[in-house]
Order: structure tokens, then C-alpha cells, then sequence
């Protein structure tokens, strides 16, 4: 290789690609790592993909799979489905956000542990070819992309599986999975404050008091989750345009009062999209790959019509079909959490019914008899004005479209950067779920 290509390499459609390019090295990594030239431009990201395929092969005795393939939007229909099915279980009164990428890297954790039949369906229901395949599409993913979300994002998570400290674990587990973590449990209020330290200091003091001592149990395994979004805009919005404003119901009835952020010019992806019934409408946050989708039902159509339409079919077609477009945009500024409750965990217990009695097999971690005792999942959303004043970046066709969410939508917060998951996903009802210290 010459001096002066050192620092960049051609791809397939002889595109040159700078040294550590996120982007296209994310989507070389897993599958041309042993070619030296993308070695050296992707030296960093193929050090890591190189090292857990070493890592998965001597902990979990992982055979190569031919057929791995790294992209997290393998699982993209899967977080799409449970994001609905969560959603069409909740009441249809209240809203709702949670964040689908982060349920189901809880679930993956579980299943390097498991073997023999809740393996095989465990397999089957996270739709993964190994756990080579696994690791790099679960815990890999957002690696690369480390830089680009906080250009635009503050995004803050804590994902991990408690067990008794009595129970031993198999030696490599916690080096090859930092996520699963011995606990004392002998006294379970002190056990619980730990757990709570531990993620109030991970969401940078946004989430608390998610665990009670009711929730530490012996010879289980605890799945304690949370997970904080903040959108950075380009451009912000102006604060000085924010208005107090009505939000109806789905039968237009006014419900209450909301903080209407408004923008008379906003640069957005646009499309009326008939397979979901409804205007979708997309942000992207600042220079990150997230963008903010908000879709609003047709008039005579409701949520409920557009969650049991939102398909991966339906919405990647809306997605190819939109255009950039300048119009003038109206959404609610909002601070918003919802914690598993009842409904939401017999959701979740029907779709991962294996992981839930007491005949699971996890001799992945141990010899000793365990079971999941139980999963405990907060989420927040926060929305603001708050961004840059770069407006020059515009490119897009004007229109006189208007568009105002002041009616209940649908809002998914997915990463762009080419692997397609959608992060969080949210039902925005009602001006009463709005965190009262936030109007």
C-alpha cells in the first residue's frame, strides 16, 4: 500500500474511506476482517470484532458461523413487533416509552447463559444465527457509532442481570460479560440501594428508586433495565416560539394544555404515507445517525389504526418514500418515563414464556438450578428545545404544509447510521402523562 493511500482504502463501489470511518467499517467488519487493507483502515473496530469472536469461542464453546452477519437490523422486526404489542397492551388512555433495543439486549445477556432447549428457543425468539452473531449485534452496535450519538444525543443506559453472590459462575463469565453481576443478597434493602446507585450514576442522575427489596430474590436472576433519550437539535428550536396549547383526544375533545414547540421553517423528512394512515414526520438529532420519527394518524384514524399497520414492510416503505421538506412544524415539548408495569410484563412473559419457569436452563453461567425471577425496565424520554442555531445547512423544497401534533401520535427514536434499530419507541396520549416539573 502506498504512502499516500495509507490512511484510506476503496470498497466494492471504489468509494476511498478515511482510517476508522464508523459507518462503512461497521458494515465491513464481521465479514472482511481478515483482509488485511480493511485490518488497517478499520484497525480499531476489527480489534474489537476479532477479539470477541476469541471471547465467545472460549466461553461459550461457539462454533463459527458461516452465515454471521453483524447488523443489528437483523432484530429490527422484532423490536418493531414488541414496541407494538407492548403498545396495543397498554391502556388506550395512557402513553407510553420504552425502549425496545434495550429489552431485548437484557434478553441477549440471558442468552449467553443458556443452554440445551431454552437456547434453542431463545435462539428462535431473538432471531439470532449464534452467539458470535449475538454478541456482535447486540453489544457491538453502538460502539462505532459512539461519537455520532453524542453529537447529537445524550443517551444513557444501564443494562445488566444480577445473581446471588452464593452462586458460583462459571470463571470467564464475568470478563466476557461485565453486564452479569454478582450480588449480595443478604440483606435485600441494601442490595436494592446498590442496584439503584448503580443506575442513577449510568443515567447521570435521571432514573431512580427502579428497584425495591421486594425485587431481590435467591437462586434467580434479576434483569434490571433503564434508559434515558434527549434529542440535540439542528437547528434548536426557538424557545420564544414555544406557546401554551390545547391537546385533544382522538375524538378532537380538548384533554388539557401542552408546551407547543414551534418552528414556522423546519427542515424535516416528510411523507403521507397510505400504509400507515397517517403524515410521518423525521428529525434528525444534530450531526448524530438518530433521528426522532413522529407519526400522526389521518383524520378518522387513530393510534391504534397505525400500531396494528406499523409493519417493518409499512415503515420502511414510508421511509424510502419521504423527502426532505421545509414546512412549518408543531410538537409537544415533553419529559415523559414509564416504568414495566403488570400489563407490560405479562406482554413480555407471553413472548419470552421459556425464560420465565422454573425448568430454564442457564448451565451457560452455572451448574446451579436458577430462573429469572423477574425483569424490571424503566424509561425516559426527554424533549426540549435545546440544539445549535446552524440553520445554513438547508437544502430542502419549501411548502406551506403545517403540521401540529396536537392530537395523540406514535414516535420512534431509531438509529439511521445504517443499521435501522429503533432505540426507543413511544404513544404520546395525553397532556396529563407530561412530567409535571417539566410544564
Amino acid at each position: 500500500m502506498s504512502s499516500d493511500a495509507s490512511n484510506k482504502i476503496e470498497d466494492p463501489k471504489n468509494d476511498i474511506k478515511p482510517l476508522d470511518d464508523p459507518q462503512w467499517c461497521f458494515k465491513q467488519a464481521n465479514s472482511r476482517c481478515d483482509d488485511t487493507d480493511v485490518q488497517h483502515t478499520c484497525k480499531n473496530l476489527c480489534a474489537r470484532f476479532l477479539a470477541s469472536k476469541e471471547m465467545i469461542r472460549s466461553c461459550f464453546n461457539e462454533e463459527e458461523n458461516g452465515e454471521t452477519n453483524t447488523k443489528a437490523s437483523d432484530g429490527e422486526d422484532f423490536n418493531l413487533d414488541l414496541f407494538r404489542k407492548l403498545a396495543l397492551a397498554t391502556n388506550p388512555l395512557s402513553s407510553l416509552f420504552v425502549s425496545p433495543y434495550s429489552f431485548v439486549s437484557a434478553f441477549v445477556l440471558t442468552y449467553f447463559g443458556s443452554a440445551g432447549k431454552t437456547e434453542q428457543k431463545l435462539r428462535k425468539v431473538l432471531n439470532v444465527k449464534g452467539k458470535e452473531h449475538a454478541y456482535n449485534s447486540y453489544f457491538n452496535f453502538l460502539q462505532p457509532h459512539s461519537t455520532s450519538l453524542s453529537a447529537g444525543t445524550v443517551f444513557r443506559s444501564s443494562n445488566n442481570v444480577f445473581i446471588d453472590n452464593n452462586i458460583p459462575l462459571r470463571e470467564c463469565i464475568t470478563s466476557a460479560l461485565p453486564n452479569v453481576k454478582k450480588l449480595d443478597i443478604s440483606n435485600p434493602t441494601t442490595a436494592a440501594r446498590e442496584i439503584n446507585e448503580q443506575i442513577l450514576e449510568a443515567t447521570t442522575w435521571e432514573i431512580n428508586d427502579l428497584v425495591t427489596p421486594e425485587d431481590i430474590h435467591d437462586k434467580s436472576l434479576l434483569l434490571v433495565n433503564a434508559a434515558y433519550f434527549k434529542g440535540i437539535w439542528k437547528p434548536r428550536f426557538k424557545k420564544e416560539l414555544t406557546t401554551r396549547s390545547v391537546f385533544h383526544d382522538e375524538n378532537n375533545k380538548s384533554i388539557g394544555e401542552v408546551d407547543m414547540m414551534n418552528d414556522p421553517q423546519r427542515e424535516v423528512l416528510y411523507v403521507d404515507s397510505q400504509e400507515l394512515k397517517s403524515e410521518l414526520v423525521g428529525i434528525p438529532c444534530g450531526d448524530s445517525s438518530i433521528t426522532m420519527f413522529l407519526i400522526l394518524p389521518h383524520n378518522n384514524y387513530n393510534v391504534r389504526t397505525v400500531l396494528k399497520n406499523l409493519t417493518p414492510h409499512s415503515l420502511n416503505k414510508a421511509l424510502q418514500d419521504s423527502v426532505k421538506e421545509t414546512l412549518k412544524l408543531s410538537i409537544p415539548k415533553f419529559k415523559m418515563q414509564t416504568r414495566m408495569d403488570h400489563d407490560l410484563r405479562k406482554v413480555i412473559k407471553t413472548i419470552f414464556r421459556p425464560l420465565f419457569t422454573k425448568k430454564t436452563n442457564f448451565s451457560g453461567f452455572t451448574d446451579a438450578p436458577i430462573h429469572i425471577h423477574k425483569l424490571l425496565h424503566k424509561a425516559v424520554v426527554d424533549i426540549t428545545e435545546e440544539g445549535d442555531d446552524d440553520r445554513n445547512h438547508r437544502q430542502s423544497r419549501s411548502s406551506k404544509r403545517k403540521i401540529k401534533f396536537n392530537r395523540p401520535f406514535v414516535y420512534l427514536i431509531r438509529d439511521t447510521f445504517g443499521s435501522g434499530t429503533t432505540l426507543f419507541a413511544g404513544v404520546f396520549r395525553s397532556a396529563n402523562d407530561v412530567d409535571p416539573n417539566e410544564e
